[in-house]
């Protein structure tokens, strides 16, 4: 536990010291969301044995980390993702014998998943130069609060299993615990950037960021468990040692890559 606490701290800070750069150095956030895509993705191409085909698995990692600057030039994902299909099709073509096409499918869809679900922080930062981190940070620490809401009032009253095969752990009573406190995390977090950053044109709509809490905390449990299930057909714990005391960039960010969409369409759509 203590191993754990100390991670959750350091990863804590990196982000405070990412949000406290973005201003004289914006590309750190996309240097950040590259890195975490690039790993990401690594991780699930060695839970699938994939990792030892090099024209599977080295050009999806360059295509994880190439999406979040693809927005730098027009039609940017769309041509890496071109041609990342054919450099996989082709890969598969030309090792048919080694490499077959039930294989390849799982890791194409997760290089298209990961990079672009991670990503929407890098969108949601650049929705406003002024206040467009406090969207990112929601999209990353929202679904935190929620698993730990949720841990903490399992521990207490959870009776009920929620998924006790893929899951033993997680309760119904946490789930409920867990939206519950996020969804007051996030009302609390609006009040007091609104109380602390007096921003002319920024009006916080807070039906809309209890709308993010309570997608924080259903999403978050969707995409542990996805995961989750993924692992334990592989037979694997965790999907690395990236993070001690939480295994992987997957294992961490597992909930973040289904949260981060959902948090930058409530914004879009409420026009916060």
């Amino acid at each position: 536990m203590k191993t754990r606490i100390i991670a959750g701290t350091t990863l804590f800070f990196i982000l405070v010291a990412v949000v406290l750069v973005n201003g004289s150095f914006p590309l750190i956030l996309n240097i950040l969301i590259a890195l975490m895509s690039s790993v990401g993705v690594h991780e699930f191409c060695k839970a699938y044995s994939a990792d030892s085909h090099k024209w599977l698995h080295i050009p999806s990692i360059i295509v994880a980390a190439l999406v979040p600057f693809a927005g730098f030039v027009p039609n940017g994902v769309l041509l890496v993702y071109a041609l990342y299909t054919l450099a996989v099709f082709f890969a598969v073509i030309r090792n048919h014998e080694e490499l077959k096409f039930s294989e390849m499918i799982p890791v194409y869809g997760m290089t298209v998943i990961i990079p672009n679900a991670l990503n929407f922080i890098v969108e949601l930062r650049d929705i406003n130069s002024e206040h467009g981190m406090f969207f990112a940070m929601l999209a990353i620490l929202g679904p935190w609060i929620a698993d730990s809401g949720a841990y903490f009032t399992g521990s207490f009253f959870g009776k009920h299993k929620l998924c006790p095969v893929i899951s033993p752990k997680k309760t119904v009573e946490g789930f409920i615990g867990g939206i519950i406190v996020s969804v007051l995390a996030m009302l609390v977090a609006g009040l007091v950037f609104d109380k602390l950053y007096i921003v002319e044109n920024l009006k916080f709509v807070y039906i809309a960021l209890a709308i993010c809490g309570v997608l924080n905390g259903f999403v978050s449990v969707v995409g542990d468990l996805s995961f989750s299930i993924i692992k334990r057909e592989k037979g694997i714990k965790d999907y690395g040692k990236l993070i001690p005391g939480h295994g992987g960039i997957l294992d961490r960010f597992d909930s973040v890559i289904f949260v981060a969409p959902f948090v930058y369409l409530v914004v879009k759509l409420f026009g916060i």
